[in-house]
């Protein structure tokens, strides 16, 4: 996180300034109830394309308020400062949040580069800490344990997607990696994969890809909440480009 609070810090006390947390060093703040996040109108109606009316996908589809971001700031704000406890209904709203970042863009409160959004993921470390993965996440949470990858491929796996495009295979070979991310090994990530190592090869860049070297980038684990799994896949990679 920005503001110096990238640490090992897990869940609710990683965002405590923006949760009215008490006894701070500097000023705590949080939610001021605005409506931005979620309320119907364009983002900035001085714009001459100013968007689409609708700004949060959970809210669209429920139309409740608990499934507004402005609702699952209050509700961690709550767990924070304990006068609510972790419910398998508050479960389901926090993990309805699609992670669109809509809201992040809208709010105001917030001067760290976040915004709402990030208070959920927080959440979200909460609950995975206390209760574990939810049970449709166990395959996905095993997967990035096991294999680094949430889909559970293993290191022989990894890479075949360039097999037959004549591209380097190691961190060592080139001067630039194409980092293609554990979806290119997927059916749905493939296309685009291959779509930009012809791109690169066409230009003549000296690249390479890492194959089994390569781990995810984290982005699973971070937006499901398991921050330990974030920080360790984000670590090794970091060193093995390096």
């Amino acid at each position: 996180m920005a503001n110096g609070n990238r640490n090992n810090t897990v869940g609710l006390q990683r965002v405590k300034k923006w949760l009215y947390a008490k006894g701070l060093e500097e000023r705590s703040a949080g939610c001021v109830l605005c409506g931005s996040c979620y309320g119907h109108g364009p983002a900035n109606p001085m714009e001459d394309h100013p968007g689409p009316n609708e700004k949060c996908p959970p809210y669209e589809f429920y139309r409740f308020q608990r499934h507004t971001p402005k609702s699952r700031w209050l509700m961690a704000q709550r767990v924070f400062h304990g006068l609510d406890q972790i419910t398998p209904e508050l479960k389901e709203v926090m993990n309805g949040c699609t992670t669109c970042l809509m809201c992040q863009e809208l709010c105001g409160v917030r001067d760290d580069g976040y915004g709402p959004w990030e208070i959920t993921i927080a959440m979200r470390e909460e609950m995975t800490e206390k209760d574990g993965p939810l049970p449709a996440h166990r395959r996905l949470y095993e997967g990035l344990k096991q294999r680094d990858n949430p889909w559970g491929i293993g290191v022989a796996q990894r890479g075949l997607w360039a097999d037959r495009l004549g591209v380097k295979f190691g961190a060592k070979r080139a001067s630039t990696i194409l980092f293609a991310g554990c979806s290119a090994d997927q059916p749905s990530g493939r296309g685009a994969a291959v779509g930009l190592a012809k791109l690169m090869l066409s230009a003549g860049e000296d690249f390479a890809v890492l194959g089994g070297e390569e781990k995810c980038c984290g982005l699973i684990a971070h937006d499901l909440g398991y921050r330990g799994e974030y920080q360790r896949l984000q670590s090794e990679s970091v060193s093995t480009i390096k």
